[in-house]
């Protein structure tokens, strides 16, 4: 394993620990910002002094968040206004580990890759038995993955 992909594959578990407890979190309705604030029971006009700003741009920055059009900076002093912090992650959608993910990723690529060799093979009359396919297909997964292949993130 070359040392590139010793410090990926590190950073990779490093990273999963600090991801474990977070997950894909639907978002409210109306937003984050109005959901926590209306918890809290503060009102627009309160917040947006404690924010520092006028309640129109309160209500306006709210707007943003509901159509993802909010800077982080401006979610994190939102977030201060009301005694919160921002919690900013990106986690895999749908694997439970960045690990599980790249699993996956260099599972399908090693498919991919298995299928247009089993298919020269096969005009050549030279077909595989399905175990070995299966077990040469694990092979080059680990393989690929072990290199941080790029091939991973191709999609045919």
């Amino acid at each position: 394993m070359s040392r590139r992909s010793q410090t990926a594959t590190t950073q990779r578990r490093m990273i999963d620990r600090k991801l474990q407890g977070f997950s894909r979190q639907p978002t409210p309705q109306h937003g984050w910002i109005r959901a926590v604030r209306e918890s809290l029971g503060l009102s627009a006009a309160q917040l947006a002094a404690r924010a520092g700003i006028g309640t129109s741009t309160l209500l306006e920055i709210e707007g943003r968040e509901q159509k993802e059009a909010v800077t982080i900076a401006t979610l994190t002093r939102i977030a201060r206004a009301m005694d919160c912090n921002l919690t900013y992650s990106i986690v895999p959608e749908n694997a439970p580990t960045l690990d599980a993910l790249l699993d996956s990723r260099a599972l399908q690529a090693a498919r991919r890759i298995i299928a247009r060799t089993a298919s020269s093979m096969a005009l050549e009359s030279q077909t595989v038995d399905a175990r070995e396919t299966d077990a040469q297909t694990e092979l080059l997964a680990k393989s690929l993955k072990e290199q941080n292949a790029r091939t991973l993130w191709e999609d045919e």
